[in-house]
């Protein structure tokens, strides 16, 4: 897969250190940054993932950043900075006309957190839903800061013109309903408002066979072993108590997981499970856990690629 542009990605970073008629994840969403008289003088046509054709009067500003619906989708809305998202951008010089950067709308969009995106993007996208082509002018400030980004062609002061087409929103945790566990033994689960999961592990001995249980079920699409699929995830040692990795904490966030390249006990748990589910798994070491001791697994199930 590709990734998003150096470009838009290192000035991202560095500015910062859903059905039916309605789109999913529900139509009460207020935009940071509403369409404006500039935003509406940017013309992007073409099918939506296919290279735009792009034009606007220059030069073009905007006091705030200003974001147009060019076409409108019917997909998972865009709430939460939080959100992994999958886009094709194209990002030109609002002041001169000339292109900046480009995703290349191959067909093979860059799926990326949001934090890798300038600041006005981000603004941008917030209420966009998948399936949709937002065009975005965006004041210097918002954009590469004040000094510009000269080496890419654009200078301070320059306003950046973004167009981007949604191609895939994805949770930014699970969102299923809570389904109750009669089996007895398995530890307990309590996630706080962001969905970072906790984890209290019985004192007893680790049962020797593979559980694993869905905390919530989503209503989203079925996992498969072709699938690949997106979580956050959470793993504690059984015996030591002690939380080894989690995705919820690291830099890197939601991370893309192909189903087939998994152990076998964590395929067994996540093939049939559904997108916004949430699966407590118990992994012995005879079922391929990564140690010498049996593991615990909290996996939010937030899309398929």
């Amino acid at each position: 897969m590709r990734k998003v542009p150096a470009l838009i990605a290192t000035a991202g970073l560095a500015a910062v250190a859903l059905t039916g008629c309605a789109p999913a994840g529900g139509s009460s969403c207020t935009p940071a940054a509403p369409a404006g008289d500039a935003s509406r003088l940017v013309q992007a046509s073409g099918d939506f993932g296919k290279t735009p054709k792009v034009d606007f009067p220059t030069p073009l500003d905007a006091k705030k950043t200003e974001a147009s619906t060019a076409i409108a989708g019917d997909g998972e809305r865009i709430i939460s900075n939080d959100q992994l998202i999958t886009l094709d951008i194209a990002l030109y010089n609002g002041t001169t006309g000339a292109s900046v950067t480009s995703t290349g709308f191959t067909g093979e969009a860059a799926s990326i957190p949001q934090s890798d995106l300038l600041p006005g993007m981000r603004d941008a996208l917030h209420c966009a839903v998948a399936g949709s082509r937002v065009v975005a002018v965006i004041p210097g400030a918002e954009a590469f800061g004040e000094a510009g980004n000269p080496a890419a062609g654009v200078n301070a002061g320059d306003s950046v013109v973004a167009v981007m087409d949604v191609q895939d929103v994805y949770l930014s945790k699970a969102d299923g309903a809570d389904q109750y566990v009669w089996e007895s033994g398995f530890p307990t689960v309590v996630t706080d408002e962001n969905g970072v999961p906790g984890l209290t592990i019985p004192k007893s001995d680790p049962p020797k066979d593979l559980k694993f249980v869905a905390l919530k079920k989503g209503d989203g699409a079925k996992v498969s072993k072709d699938s690949t699929i997106y979580v956050q995830a959470l793993i504690a040692d059984w015996k030591t108590r002690e939380v080894t990795q989690s995705t919820w904490t690291s830099e890197g966030g939601a991370q893309p997981l192909p189903v087939a390249q998994l152990q076998a006990g964590i395929q067994d748990a996540l093939v049939g499970q559904t997108v916004g589910s949430q699966v407590l798994l118990i992994l012995p070491p005879a079922e391929g856990a990564q140690s010498d001791s049996t593991t615990v697994w909290v996996i939010d199930i937030l899309g398929i690629q």
